[in-house]
């Protein structure tokens, strides 16, 4: 019914009609190709703004493990030199553990697995970890 009154398709060659409906069967494929793209564009914009937003070290956490670092005299592990920057959750600062979600510190790892001897930690055991509230593992 449509062929019939639309002024452009009056053409009675089934080959002619076959022709349109592909045309416009690939121009609605390639709409609805571009819609899922647009959605997952969408999507993965939203995905990294989300990561953007998810709580990096908490600071009373990161202030009271800068706190625990210099009261240590020697290092020779040297897990405390990469002790910098603003974020101790983010993967950077050795031997931090955080719930990526709360950005809270949760575990220190302080020694090498290895536990080799000539390797150690002088200093005070700062009270400065009793304010990690959240720390359930320290080794």
């Amino acid at each position: 019914m449509y062929f019939e009154q639309n002024p452009l398709i009056r053409s009675q060659d089934p080959l002619h009609k076959m022709q349109i409906l592909r045309w416009v069967f690939n121009i609605l494929l390639i709409h609805a190709i571009l819609d899922v793209f647009s959605l997952s564009l969408c999507s993965a914009t939203a995905a990294v703004a989300v990561a953007a937003q998810q709580p990096s070290c908490f600071e009373a956490d990161r202030a009271a493990l800068l706190e625990f670092k210099t009261s240590i005299l020697k290092d020779t592990t040297e897990i405390l030199a990469s002790w910098v920057g603003r974020d101790c959750c983010g993967g950077e600062w050795e031997g931090v553990v955080c719930n990526l979600s709360t950005g809270r510190v949760t575990g220190l790892a302080l020694q090498r697995p290895d536990r080799e001897s000539a390797l150690y930690m002088k200093g005070t055991l700062s009270a400065s970890l009793g304010k990690l509230q959240f720390l359930e593992v320290m080794v």
